[in-house]
């Protein structure tokens, strides 16, 4: 997988920009400090996967599979991988999904000869949930190419005591420094941000006091007093890596930006669903060895403009 931060890309852009003797020093188009914001694509789930998960999502070393009542993180490091996943314990196993900001590019998969098999223009959403996940309270999937956050939104009257998690996979499930949530995965760990809460009360954001309360690998929240009459917003976030990739070998050679910010990455990669826009130049790789790539980004990183395989 290809790691981008603002970092990079900030190197980057000093490196393609360097004047040659001689010339005039060239006006250094300055990059965006928001690739790393650039929203979490989530799959609408088309045939490319189980039938019971409803939206997919693929990061730095994991993929992410959701439905009604489950997370499952399927997580891969080195030659190890491991699976966590995150039940929400009595739950509705028939909420309603619900997916909003639609994203403009879109996921081809052309794997094996069997056309009938292959996906192509599966839509991608920046933010997805389910609705009554517990009566009165829905969860919400979103974040960006470093963090992954989830909501669950307590609707008047509702109690967010009904809010109960089950970590299953994870060998230990503890409370760190400043009340967040680590798991230990044998080979690695994940860590959850302590919980924000909070209300919108006349057009401001009041904050509520939040945290965690643990059981063995069981997890539910605990809050302070709050408004009942109004929505309470519940928001943990989970830390990851930028990405630019799919599931195999991605490797980025390199990366400029133009004079309006938008960014354009050039490498190789062997995966099957590098992800490709649905006007792509090629839009299937050719094989195990790998292809190039040349992938744009949007100036305010929310994008991927376009994408190909050559």
């Amino acid at each position: 997988m290809i790691k981008l931060s603002a970092k990079h890309f900030c190197l980057f852009a000093l490196a393609c920009c360097s004047p040659v003797l001689g010339q005039q020093r060239p006006t250094a188009p300055q990059a965006p400090t928001t690739y790393g914001k650039v929203p979490l694509a989530f799959e609408r789930n088309a045939g490319q996967t189980a039938t019971q998960v409803k939206y997919l999502s693929r990061g730095k070393g994991y993929s992410l599979f959701l439905t009604p009542n489950e997370a499952t993180f399927a997580l891969q490091k080195n030659k190890e991988g491991a699976v966590v996943k995150m039940q929400l314990l009595g739950s509705n196993p028939h909420a309603k999904e619900t997916a909003f900001n639609k994203l403009p590019g879109t996921t081809n998969y052309f794997i094996g000869k069997d056309k009938s098999q292959w996906r192509t223009g599966v839509a991608n959403y920046s933010k997805v949930g389910f609705s009554d996940v517990y009566k009165g309270v829905d969860v919400v999937y979103y974040g960006n190419q470093k963090n992954l956050e989830y909501d669950f939104v307590v609707q008047p009257n509702a109690s967010p005591s009904s809010i109960h998690l089950k970590f299953a996979g994870a060998k230990r499930v503890t409370s760190v420094k400043g009340g967040a949530l680590s798991l230990d995965m044998g080979n690695g760990n994940l860590q959850w941000h302590a919980p924000v809460a909070y209300q919108e009360l006349g057009g401001k954001r009041v904050q509520v006091s939040a945290k965690y309360v643990l059981k063995g690998k069981e997890v539910a929240f605990v809050v302070g007093s709050y408004d009942t009459t109004k929505p309470l917003v519940i928001d943990p976030e989970l830390v990851y890596s930028t990405y630019l990739g799919g599931s195999g070998y991605d490797y980025g050679n390199a990366i400029t930006v133009d004079s309006a910010g938008n960014a354009y990455i050039t490498g190789v990669t062997a995966s099957v669903d590098f992800p490709v826009t649905t006007w792509a130049f090629q839009t299937k790789g050719g094989g195990f060895y790998g292809d190039a790539f040349v992938s744009k980004l949007s100036a305010n990183g929310k994008s991927l403009l376009y994408s190909t395989y050559l």
